[in-house]
């Protein structure tokens, strides 16, 4: 069963979040993950939320899914 990693962002600095995607992004092909969404723009239909930016990644397990995620932690340290 797939399991998926959803990230809601909130950007306070554009070149941080650029460095971060350069360390982060090749991580997903080590662990076969999918980029599903990656918005910028978003339009709410009901009620006033919005997010900076909301990424939803999809890989072929929760495990799997769970181990890319712990393996970022040393990113942001």
């Amino acid at each position: 069963m797939s399991g998926y990693v959803i990230l809601e962002m909130e950007i306070s600095d554009k070149n941080q979040l650029v460095e971060y995607k350069k360390l982060a992004g090749p991580t997903l092909k080590t662990y076969g993950g999918k980029v599903l969404v990656g918005s910028g723009e978003q339009i709410p239909l009901e009620g006033d939320w919005v997010s900076d930016r909301i990424v939803i990644i999809e890989f072929d397990s929760v495990e799997i899914a769970k181990e890319w995620y712990l393996s970022l932690i040393h990113i942001s340290e």
